[in-house]
């Protein structure tokens, strides 16, 4: 319990994300796609004595798009695990939970969904790098859940 504390708190985001439309719609034109750059601002409160963080994310990606996602991060003392889920606006929510652990300072992350043509897509998600003050946010993409491909990159700053 309380290892996404850090994420209590506003912060500033500088994203590093393939620049395609759907990150899931083509893996191959996805992980040859150059990379874009944007910023935004995640504000995460913590719940139940750091058992539930919830964090809002808000940011514009450079063609425009506004994109606003609540992440809903849940510790269950039972597995040792944390499920995490996605809601963006626009979108159906996605109550399918990212599954992962926090070892040795770093999180790790997967759920498995299928790609808009319903093919199988393993996602990882990693939280890395935390200190009091920042952290790294990695996503990549998977088709046998081995190689991975890194396609978004966030790195949080705190506010003062």
């Amino acid at each position: 319990m309380g290892d996404f504390d850090f994420l209590v708190g506003v912060y500033d985001v500088r994203n590093h994300r393939k620049a395609v439309r759907s990150l899931a719609a083509d893996l191959e034109l996805t992980e040859k796609a150059d990379w874009e750059e944007f910023p935004a601002v995640n504000t995460g409160t913590g719940y139940l004595d750091g058992q539930v963080v919830v964090d809002q994310y808000e940011g514009v990606f450079p063609d425009g798009r506004v994109v606003t996602l609540v992440d809903v991060h849940a510790y269950d003392p039972g597995t040792d695990e944390w499920s995490n889920t996605i809601h963006a606006v626009g979108s159906a929510p996605d109550w399918e939970p990212y599954r992962g652990r926090f070892t040795d300072g770093a999180g790790e992350f997967f759920q498995v969904t299928e790609t808009p043509d319903g093919e199988p897509l393993h996602v990882r998600h990693t939280w890395d790098r935390i200190t009091g003050d920042s952290a790294r946010f990695q996503q990549a993409f998977s088709r046998d859940g081995t190689a991975w491909s890194t396609n978004w990159v966030m790195e949080l700053t705190r506010r003062s």
